[in-house]
């Protein structure tokens, strides 16, 4: 049992809407062609429009489709195409781009090169006295002595947090 591709009731629309458009299209003079917001705005401000350029209706809930016929090809054939496709449109986009000179290139590896070694020293310089103070905490010798240091500058730190709108250069103008 063969099924339809179209309703009848659709194919009479779609030879309405063609009729009409080629009415519309035969009766254009040579003025351009108002579009439908246009027009809204011209009538709402009272102006007339000529029965030329009112343009005919164009129906917008229907969704164009292509037709599919048996030269597609099989499965196979349908994404070799596509991956083409994609390659050859990937390569159009990568000739849009705007690449940067060798000299802007060198320029700016060299600023990355710099900044990763600055935050490597940085980090590592971080990372040894933290494990010299976890040495020291973990020694029972020192334990207090260390444990009342850390403590110390906790609430030294919290301090300077509290109240640093009435520190010097520590109002924020932007009021974030």
């Amino acid at each position: 049992m063969a099924r339809t591709a179209t309703r009848p009731a659709d194919e009479q629309e779609d030879e309405l809407i063609e009729e009409l458009a080629e009415e519309a299209e035969e009766s254009a003079s040579a003025a351009p062609v108002v579009s439908d917001s246009r027009r809204r705005r011209m009538l709402k401000r009272g102006e007339t429009l000529p029965e030329a350029n009112v343009s005919a209706p164009v129906r917008k809930d229907k969704v164009a489709t292509r037709e599919v016929s048996t030269s597609d090809g099989n499965f196979l054939t349908r994404a070799v195409r596509g991956l083409t496709t994609y390659f050859r449109d990937t390569i159009a986009e990568l000739r849009k781009v705007s690449w940067p000179t060798r000299e802007e290139t060198l320029r700016l590896t060299w600023i990355v090169i710099i900044v990763t070694v600055i935050t490597a020293i940085v980090l590592g310089i971080i990372s040894f006295v933290f494990s010299l103070l976890t040495a020291q905490v973990a020694n029972p010798d020192n334990a207090t002595l260390f444990g009342i240091i850390s403590i110390g500058l906790i609430a030294v730190v919290a301090v300077l947090w509290l109240f640093r709108e009435r520190l010097p250069g520590g109002g924020n103008s932007s009021g974030i």
